[in-house]
């Protein structure tokens, strides 16, 4: 889904794009709900679903990664209808991957100060010999992701919320999962679908 980078930077911005909530709520706010990763690459659901449901799950409202509670099975019509039955989920959070883009940007040289202990006799321990080095150019990846995010009343089988997020300049899946997680349970929060 996203590829795993190392980076060091501001960190990623994730915005919500749009928030489309249905006329009637009658079950809302939720207290059980099923939190469901779909991602190009199983992993990345996985662990977004798992950093959703620990970002929505509160003493009011517990959320649960789909693979967690099917045991690890694929998830069919079948296994979600028995999932949602025995967790008594009110609620369904389907979260997938919209659009994935990524920039080269390459980062030009910069000089780093290198710093080595002196040899020598028992105090020479405190000394240091400082040289600067430079270090090549080197490209940098950096990811945007839009996702979207609907939740499904478990009672009425209904989509009562649609969600778009966007993620830019993400450098690490992690960074991107983390940041989308907290902006998606921030405006569920919001907008009155978790406690």
């Amino acid at each position: 889904m996203f590829g795993l980078i190392a980076g060091c930077a501001s960190g990623p911005k994730t915005s919500v794009k749009r928030a489309e909530l249905a006329d009637n709520l009658p079950n809302a706010p939720y207290s059980t709900v099923l939190v469901i990763g779909i991602a190009s690459n199983p992993g990345d659901g996985r662990r977004f679903a798992n950093e959703l449901a620990a970002m929505i799950t509160n003493s009011k409202t517990v959320a649960k990664p789909s693979h967690r509670e099917n045991a690890g099975g694929e998830l069919t019509e079948e296994s979600l209808r028995d999932v949602i039955q025995r967790i008594e989920a009110d609620a369904v959070l389907v979260s997938s991957v919209k659009k994935l883009e990524f920039a080269t940007k390459v980062d030009t040289e910069y000089t780093e100060v290198s710093q080595t202990h002196k040899d020598g006799n028992l105090f020479d321990f405190f000394r240091y010999e400082y040289k600067e080095v430079k270090s090549p150019e080197f490209v940098k990846l950096t990811y945007d992701v839009t996702l979207t995010t609907d939740v499904y009343d478990s009672a009425t089988g209904k989509k009562v919320y649609a969600l778009e997020t966007t993620t830019v300049d993400g450098d690490s899946a992690f960074e991107i999962i983390l940041s989308e997680s907290m902006a998606i349970a921030k405006q569920l929060r919001s907008d009155g679908l978790v406690y």
